[in-house]
């Protein structure tokens, strides 16, 4: 009975096996293509041992798959040497061969689905290990724990508690693509600072912040007031799709530490914190988000302001599918790498195709639905 490494193990393998485990788990370009092509270029060494840098607890699920499923071990047994010296035994029986794949992860049982559970749990484990969780310590008020976080949180969270001389916060411009936790953000900003939360999306009417008076003579309040007047954490969501003219309102609130509502002047409560989120940083359209207009100069002065990008760590860590992620960030990564715009592949699609997966709709339909979206089968063929 001869004994195989881990290394040996995925030498028995046919490449195309091997690009199959490295883009199937998320793997951000393709083995046979351009400069990485690993086949035609660097050899099939070279393309075992990055496998083996970035895949290895995915890769050892797969070879033990791959092997059981193929029926490519033609001998009754081969005993394999794992790198933590522990030996597993493959053998023609699947059943047998997941049990002991198992006891090398150190657990009992034949079930397929829990080796799945099983191994997607250490790997969430090890991902959650590499993203922020904030603690927030204020002097006078109790210690917030507000979780694992985006990797930009913690500079959001000290600009917003910053002060101007004035005593007053400073206001902060949240540029990032669709889908990249802007609103969450803003919320935990509420919750860490111990502050409530407003927020409104773009408005066409300065009637929108302002409020009004209606007919009967009462007037109508708005969350800008609300959080202008009593404090609190304001999101002004999608201000780049605003109405400029409707926006210099708000210019002339945030100018002046003060601002004539409907019914009389209001000062501004120390405790207003202004976060305004956008996917532009106001300067006009662009290919992706065609819908957004020109801000006024001095009113985008008022702001200080913070990129907001797509955390993927994150992304990983609070996904309830961690292969369909994976899957998810591939494509994205592939988008990028072509150039292709217009096109937008967000966490939201992570989130959405999970739950559409977990409702038993084919992984097939699941990436029309959340991942092509409509695109052009030439590129989709390049990118998918």
């Amino acid at each position: 009975m001869t004994e195989m490494t881990i290394e040996q193990v995925l030498n028995t393998l046919q490449f195309k096996e091997l690009a199959a485990i490295h883009k199937h788990y998320g793997g951000g370009f393709d083995f046979n293509r351009g400069p990485t092509n690993f086949q035609g270029k660097w050899g099939k060494q070279t393309a075992i041992e990055y496998l083996m840098q970035r895949h290895t607890e995915q890769a050892l699920r797969d070879i033990a798959f791959t092997v059981v499923q193929s029926g490519k071990q033609t001998e009754q047994t081969k005993s394999v040497q794992t790198n933590n010296q522990s030996e597993v035994v493959v053998t023609n029986d699947k059943a047998e061969a997941v049990k002991q794949l198992l006891e090398v992860l150190g657990v009992g049982g034949v079930d397929e689905v829990k080796l799945q559970q099983i191994v997607d749990a250490k790997i969430a484990d090890a991902v959650k290990r590499l993203v922020k969780r904030i603690e927030v310590k204020i002097p006078e008020v109790e210690a917030r724990d507000v979780g694992v976080q985006h990797k930009s949180f913690e500079t959001l969270l000290l600009a917003c508690n910053a002060r101007m001389p004035d005593g007053h916060r400073l206001n902060v411009w949240l540029k990032g693509p669709a889908g990249s936790g802007k609103t969450t953000a803003a919320k935990m900003v509420s919750k860490a600072l111990g502050l409530s939360f407003t927020f409104n999306g773009a408005i066409d009417s300065k009637y929108d912040l302002t409020g009004f008076i209606d007919a009967s003579g009462r007037y109508n309040r708005t969350p800008f007031r609300d959080a202008w007047e009593h404090g609190g954490v304001y999101l002004f969501d999608e201000v780049d799709s605003s109405n400029p003219n409707a926006v210099l309102a708000f210019n002339a609130a945030l100018a002046n530490g003060m601002f004539c509502f409907p019914d009389g002047i209001v000062s501004r409560h120390p405790d207003c914190i202004v976060i305004a989120g956008a996917n532009t940083s106001g300067n006009g359209a662009s290919s992706e988000y065609n819908g957004r207009f020109k801000q006024d100069a001095a009113f985008l002065d008022r702001f200080v302001f913070m990129e907001w990008e797509v955390d993927e760590t994150l992304e990983s860590a609070i996904s309830p599918n961690a292969a369909w992620t994976a899957r998810v960030q591939a494509v994205r990564s592939r988008l990028n790498e072509r150039g292709v715009r217009g096109h937008l592949v967000t966490p939201r699609a992570s989130v959405y195709g999970a739950s559409l997966l977990a409702a038993g709709i084919p992984e097939k339909q699941v990436e029309a639905m959340v991942l092509r979206k409509g695109l052009a089968e030439d590129v989709w063929s390049q990118v998918r």
